[in-house]
């Protein structure tokens, strides 16, 4: 599927609300989740219901949306790849809904993403670059980038917070539900 942008393989294409609404249809046409707790949910918008209950689910240990927070944590992991090569960065904090899930979640999915990162990036990238979940959470991108300063590169729509890392160098923001980047990693 495209991007919300008429690009194809964008970030936004596989970590973000609107992707999950476009695959979750398929996901739970599956055999394997016939008896999931998510077809129970009907009504009008049915898809967009359902898909605001994943991340509660998946925090719940839930199997499918586990496999689809792992799935979409590992898109990021090659976002950060990306950031990675094209700017050199010290840290990439990551901020908004997609890492926010309660403590367990968000460890799983910033593990994920390290570990992608890691099997993907340059060895110098790979041993330097820190990757970590923004302080304010979910209200990273209404902080906004008024405190970054220097040479931080804020990617997406407002920007996770960061004034803790001044001086820090390279710093990159990602704020998920907003990035436009290729996550292909090729």
């Amino acid at each position: 599927e495209g991007c919300g942008c008429g690009q194809r393989h964008c970030t936004e294409s596989y970590a973000s609300m609107a992707a999950l609404i476009k695959f979750l249809p398929a996901a739970l046409q599956q055999p394997k989740w016939k008896g999931h707790p998510l077809l129970e949910i009907q009504g009008d918008d049915v898809c967009r219901k359902r898909a605001y209950q994943v991340r509660g689910l998946a925090a719940r240990g839930d199997e499918l949306c586990r496999a689809i927070f792992d799935w979409q944590s590992e898109a990021i992991g090659r976002l950060c790849r990306q950031v990675a090569d094209s700017v050199d960065p010290h840290r990439i904090v990551i901020g908004g809904g997609f890492i926010e899930g309660g403590a367990e979640l968000t460890a799983r999915i910033l593990s994920i993403v390290r570990e992608t990162f890691r099997k993907l990036a340059f060895k110098k990238h790979a041993d330097e670059v820190v990757i970590e979940a923004a302080a304010a959470g979910a209200q990273a991108g209404c902080l906004g980038a008024a405190p970054i300063v220097g040479s931080t590169i804020a990617i997406g729509v407002g920007a996770a917070f960061a004034s803790h890392l001044r001086g820090e160098g390279r710093v990159v923001v990602v704020f998920l539900d907003a990035v436009q980047m290729n996550a292909e990693g090729q």
